[in-house]
């Protein structure tokens, strides 16, 4: 079998399951065996458009988060040992706003949107260009039998294996550690206008700033960081078995084993993977 360790250089870089790969996993286990071999396996959905557009909007939105953080510190590198080291380094504050803090456990690899740091506690944010209605109990995360909702079950997973690694490499830090979905909040109102209009994307698919940007300046806040801690422990004690049939940490690991050694998971076929992206017929 074919050493999945990429040389470059005289040096072999680690296969890591970052997030992305684990929503794949979450999505269809099999998926991790073809992703990144669209030379050989192509993925209809590589030149999609309309994926690109939401991309985009993505990044916007989560230029607009670190705009309500000004202190924070940026993570640029994308290396995964400098970029471990940075964050690291930053870790030994006693209080500081990290964006795109690396962390690492084992095979194990994420990059934290905003993490912020107050002595021992920690927040961990993902930001996500979605939508939440607090005052509307139909749209929340679970529903009224007490399952997570369809559309949320993807970001809810992400931000659940993104403490699953940072808790394990920083495990003094687990009793004050508090994860949110930072989205927008249709129950607020933009008090300026034109606030889309100050955050470009530029053909590199970076966000450019325009004017003010500053929290006052930006006005009044129109994403809410949601706290989603008792819905990851949800995850951990219950949904994680019955959706996948794995607890969360073994399923963590099956995947990560899998991916890494480049084994294949064997599918279990559905109809809905007649329109896989990856159906080679």
């Amino acid at each position: 079998m074919r050493d999945n360790r990429i040389a470059r250089r005289g040096t072999m870089r680690p296969r890591y399951l970052t997030k992305s790969r684990f929503k794949l996993g979450l999505d269809c286990p099999t998926k991790l065996f073809y992703t990144g071999k669209n030379a050989i396996y192509p993925n209809r959905n590589a030149d999609n458009e309309f994926l690109q557009f939401l991309a985009e909007g993505g990044f916007q939105v989560g230029k607009l988060a670190q705009c309500y953080y000004p202190e924070g510190i940026e993570v640029e590198s994308t290396d995964h040992a400098t970029a471990l080291a940075q964050t690291d380094e930053l870790m030994q504050r006693t209080d500081v706003v990290i964006f795109e803090a690396a962390f690492r456990h084992d095979d194990l690899f994420v990059r934290v949107d905003v993490l912020v740091k107050r002595g021992d506690a920690i927040q961990l944010i993902e930001v996500k260009a979605k939508s939440m209605d607090p005052d509307d109990p139909t749209k929340s995360f679970m529903g009224s039998r007490g399952g997570i909702r369809s559309g949320w079950v993807e970001y809810l997973y992400d931000i659940a294996f993104q403490q699953h690694v940072f808790i394990n490499a920083y495990p003094a830090h687990e009793p004050f550690t508090q994860a949110y979905l930072m989205l927008a909040d249709t129950s607020k109102t933009a008090s300026v206008d034109g606030l889309n209009q100050r955050f470009i994307v530029d053909a590199s698919r970076r966000v450019q700033t325009r004017g003010d940007v500053t929290p006052e300046g930006l006005g009044e806040p129109i994403l809410t960081a949601f706290p989603v801690d008792e819905i990851i422990t949800h995850i951990k004690n219950e949904d994680c078995v019955k959706r996948n049939g794995y607890p969360f940490d073994v399923f963590i690991r099956h995947l990560a084993a899998h991916y890494t050694q480049d084994r294949k998971i064997e599918p279990v076929l559905t109809a809905e993977c007649k329109a896989c992206e990856l159906n080679f017929n």
